[in-house]
């Protein structure tokens, strides 16, 4: 195999102590180094496009993982609320009734002087625009209530001009009946707290 050439630009320059090529010869050579030099310039250019190929492809592959990390993501935040609401949904009627026994509790703890006087006055908020009202509790509650209701009419008056506190042997402690112009409400305790119950039910339901 002979040495090769080096090749300019314009002229063709053999190594020394070589004798000058013919025409047809550096023609020839000059072609082939073209050849090269194309396949050179083409293999760099697949080099080139396929590191760009490499580089969407590595960024592609990292926005598809962060777009799995965060559909994985998603996915348990669904399970935790799914379980959370099975839990909910298992525990709704426990909670209406720990409430209720909890209330039950609390009231129970009060004297029952003090308890019909609250069961009282908390009644009458629903009829204070009422000009005559009419109570009715249990006989041993009548005294604690007459009492009660003489200082908060003196206290605030205006709200209603008259209360008739009515002892009724039918309404065991506890029990009490408003009686106005609008009608009869039963606002005995248990009333009050099976209302309170079915309200919270309802607000837990929707």
């Amino acid at each position: 195999m002979g040495s090769m050439f080096r090749l300019t630009k314009d002229t063709v320059l053999p190594p020394a102590g070589l004798r000058v090529l013919k025409a047809a010869d550096a023609a020839t050579l000059h072609s082939s180094q073209q050849i090269i030099d194309a396949a050179r310039e083409r293999a760099e250019a697949i080099v080139r496009e396929a590191e760009e190929v490499y580089e969407q492809q590595r960024q592609q592959g990292y926005e598809d993982g962060r777009t799995e990390g965060k559909l994985e993501h998603s996915e348990k935040m669904l399970e935790t609320i799914m379980s959370s609401v099975e839990f909910i949904e298992g525990i709704e009627s426990t909670l209406v009734d720990v409430v209720g026994q909890a209330l039950r509790k609390i009231i129970g703890e009060l004297d029952d002087a003090d308890r019909i006087v609250r069961i009282v006055r908390t009644a009458l908020t629903g009829v204070r625009n009422q000009q005559h009202v009419t109570v009715r509790v249990a006989p041993a509650d009548a005294a604690a209530v007459e009492k009660a209701l003489a200082a908060m009419l003196q206290s605030a008056p205006g709200r209603t001009s008259f209360l008739d506190i009515v002892p009724d042997a039918r309404l065991d402690r506890g029990a009490c009946l408003l009686e106005s112009e609008l009608g009869v409400v039963d606002a005995s305790l248990e009333t009050q707290l099976r209302a309170l119950e079915n309200a919270l039910q309802a607000r837990i339901n929707t």
